[in-house]
């Protein structure tokens, strides 16, 4: 693949991510999880911040602006919730959307830290080193969310999803994450 193909797919996966974490936000909120939403809302910052560097460094490397592709909608709220009020949540199904919500969230950081891991080797393949350590920054970022989220989802196993620890949480974790 080109390395405007693949800088073009980044970017496009980037915006699909700034997409994800704002309804993964939206879906926190709606649950009245504020520290989950708090920190979905950092993770948007990042992504948006990584879209501009990614943009920056194409055009201070390359000279050329990346091309959109098209992105579609990562839907990360159930539809079925559009019906819905937050009154109509009980806890059973708060706890079960939690452990949804994560499990989501994990497999969209494995499928990002898979496609940055495919496009830094096509890059080195290209013989386009500068641009393959570049991607490895974004790497290390996924490797490190992938960790938070996979121990989170662990943590809240050990716990079974309890509902009081998961209440409990959610000041600290908003006042660690607000901006």
């Amino acid at each position: 693949m080109a390395y405007s193909d693949i800088f073009s797919d980044l970017s496009a996966h980037f915006i699909k991510g700034m997409m994800f974490h704002d309804q993964m936000a939206n879906y926190y909120q709606f649950l009245a999880l504020k520290g989950y939403s708090e920190f979905h809302e950092h993770q948007f910052r990042c992504e948006s911040n990584n879209y501009r560097k990614l943009n920056r460094f194409y055009l201070d490397h390359y000279n050329r602006l990346i091309m959109d592709k098209s992105v579609s909608d990562p839907k990360a709220i159930p539809e079925t919730w559009y019906r819905y009020t937050r009154d109509d949540v009980d806890p059973d199904t708060k706890r079960t959307a939690i452990k949804n919500g994560l499990s989501e969230w994990i497999k969209w950081e494995t499928a990002t830290l898979s496609k940055l891991q495919q496009a830094q080797l096509e890059l080195y393949d290209d013989a386009e080193v500068a641009s393959a350590i570049f991607i490895n920054e974004f790497i290390q970022d996924v490797e490190k969310e992938l960790r938070c989220a996979k121990q989170m989802f662990l943590d809240l196993s050990a716990l079974e999803f309890d509902m009081e620890y998961i209440i409990d949480s959610q000041t600290h974790i908003h006042d660690k994450y607000k901006a």
